[in-house]
């Protein structure tokens, strides 16, 4: 969540129903990418199956534990994206966290990594410190984490900035967010 100059909150919204929802917003871009996320998920759990294709078997009758009535749409979550329009199917949050840490285990223990996810961590100054925040976001470090930086990006931020022209004159705070 980011809070810019007006105190708005910058954050994707969990979609309770979302066939009333894609009913509602036609224009809106659904990305569905859950069975192979989940599949992604059955190989972190079942290493023996990483570089053997005939693993199909397997993670069927898995797929069909995590799908209720067979429809992998009502399993995870859906979290709309405003600024982009765009709707997107998810693990649920443990499973979520499971997969997207995974390869952080020879990097940080498991109990750090439980701590770490549980912490509240600031980051004020967005040039630089962008960086650090959009690692710890990818490593799945924290799960609440707090920008600030009152300034608005501009040409002669782009050499430190993971962005380009067309996000000139926004904060820097909602670009980071985002």
């Amino acid at each position: 969540m980011v809070k810019n100059k007006m105190t708005k909150e910058i954050k994707p919204v969990l979609i309770e129903d979302v066939e009333d929802f894609k009913s509602k917003n036609k224009s809106a871009e659904i990305i569905d990418k859950y069975e192979e996320i989940l599949e992604d998920l059955f190989l972190v759990r079942n290493p023996q199956f990483k570089m053997n294709p005939d693993h199909k078997d397997s993670f069927e009758v898995f797929k069909k534990e995590h799908a209720p009535n067979g429809d992998l749409s009502r399993a995870g979550n859906w979290f709309y994206f405003p600024w982009n329009n765009r709707l997107v199917h998810y693990l649920s949050d443990e499973m979520h966290q499971e997969v997207r840490t995974a390869r952080n285990k020879n990097i940080i223990l498991k109990e750090e990594q439980a701590k770490l996810y549980s912490a509240k961590i600031g980051v004020a100054g967005l040039s630089v410190g962008s960086h650090g925040v959009l690692t710890m976001t990818m490593m799945g470090m924290a799960r609440h984490i707090k920008i600030a930086d009152p300034d608005e990006i501009s040409a002669s931020n782009l050499n430190r900035i993971r962005d380009d022209d067309t996000d000139i004159g926004r904060n820097k705070a909602e670009v980071a967010a985002e």
